[in-house]
């Protein structure tokens, strides 16, 4: 849009400009009434095009501003998005709600999110215990109590 207004605006400009010089010359006798008559004829033809043009994609520029400040207000409908969205758009509403992730509780069988410090705990036993073997953790008080 920003390319189109800038092409219409230097030919309204280039019309202005030929205007200007057309006057110049009849002012000057260097072209008949006749000649004058049908360029200025032309050039206000012109002018009146491209000002329709730049009416059209000012009307175009604010109906889409229109469209994007609605869409900023405009409800989402979550649960039809998921209900209607496709693997990845579920895993990008996913994410976008629980950013760390959703986890399989083993004792529910349901996906809930992520309790950080009891799931980092978990995998870090998990990613420390050499090869299945049994870990020796000082964790809690200590003897005698």
């Amino acid at each position: 849009m920003g390319a189109d207004a800038r092409m219409l605006n230097s030919k309204l400009a280039d019309q202005t400009t030929l205007n200007q010089k057309l006057i110049k010359a009849k002012l000057n006798g260097e072209i008949s009434q006749e000649d004058f008559d049908t360029m200025k004829a032309s050039i206000k033809l012109e002018t009146e095009r491209i000002q329709e043009q730049v009416s059209a994609l000012d009307s175009e520029r604010c109906a889409m501003q229109d469209l994007m400040q609605q869409a900023q207000i405009q409800v989402i409908d979550l649960i039809g998005a998921w209900n209607n969205g496709s693997v990845n758009q579920r895993q990008e509403l996913a994410k976008g709600f629980f950013p760390d992730g959703l986890f399989l509780n083993p004792k529910s069988m349901f996906f809930e999110p992520r309790k950080d410090s009891i799931t980092d705990l978990y995998s870090w036993l998990l990613d420390e215990q050499p090869n299945g073997k049994t870990m020796e953790l000082n964790i809690g008080a200590g003897e005698g109590i």
